[in-house]
């Protein structure tokens, strides 16, 4: 057995690795002639391994240059790696306002199919109220002035509360105003006919619940509408029976 051989192979695992211990033990105990050689058998030992490493690298020159392309492959895919980390890191605060923003348009549809839905639920209900102009309209024209100025006090009263809420409100107040002034002009014109003091007196009622004149405006139409003219034909009869009589 080569003396040299064993100190370095002592541990039987690695080859590169000399116990130099052990070495210089053998080194200390052998003789002069041993020592001698030692140069010689290093080199020799050096030899067989610059010659079996070469082999190796021979042997293997494929997987080293394999191994060499898988490590510049490697290597880029983290550097390409590390560029999308970047765009993905400079990317996340817009990500997160557009999720900002798309949250907000989901609540704001969604917002919207409830008063959708809520719509359909009350859609009897809805017609019934967007039929309350002709429902007016009908009591107008058939004189049911009681009916009539209930009908406009219920609109108003609801209409005022939630006329901000939703145009179909303000819509309403508009076509049942209308419908006070079609109603207060017929009104007025059967002040101007031939009616009974009580019809008129009821008139006037009727015409001060409406609120669209004042008390003075109110006594000026009794007189210019109903009662002057009611004088002047009862003095027109009485001439014309006077004539007739001589």
């Amino acid at each position: 057995m080569d003396p040299i051989h064993d100190p370095i192979n002592s541990n039987g695992d690695n080859n590169n690795s000399i116990d130099m211990d052990i070495y210089y033990k053998t080194l200390c105990s052998s003789g002069l002639s041993f020592v001698a050689k030692q140069p010689q058998q290093i080199e020799q030992r050096r030899q067989i391994l610059i010659d079996n490493k070469q082999k190796i690298v021979y042997s293997n020159y494929d997987s080293f240059l394999k191994f060499s392309n898988f490590t510049k492959q490697i290597i880029n895919d983290f550097q390409t790696l590390e560029t999308c980390l970047d765009q993905l890191n400079t990317s996340i605060p817009e990500f997160k306002n557009q999720c900002a923003t798309f949250s907000d348009n989901t609540k704001q549809i969604s917002n919207r199919w409830n008063n959708v839905s809520l719509m359909l639920s009350k859609y009897p209900q809805l017609i019934e109220f967007m039929e309350i102009p002709q429902l007016l309209n009908n009591c107008i024209r058939t004189f049911y002035y009681d009916d009539a100025i209930m009908i406009c006090d219920f609109v108003t009263k609801l209409c005022s509360k939630h006329s901000n809420d939703a145009s179909i409100f303000r819509n309403m107040l508009y076509e049942v105003d209308k419908c006070k002034d079609i109603m207060v002009a017929q009104m007025i014109r059967e002040l101007s006919g031939n009616i009974l003091l009580p019809t008129c007196m009821k008139m006037i009622k009727y015409l001060r619940q409406i609120d669209r004149f004042t008390e003075d405006q109110l006594r000026i139409n009794f007189l210019t509408r109903h009662l002057v003219p009611t004088r002047i034909e009862q003095r027109n009869r009485k001439s014309k029976l006077f004539i007739k009589s001589n």
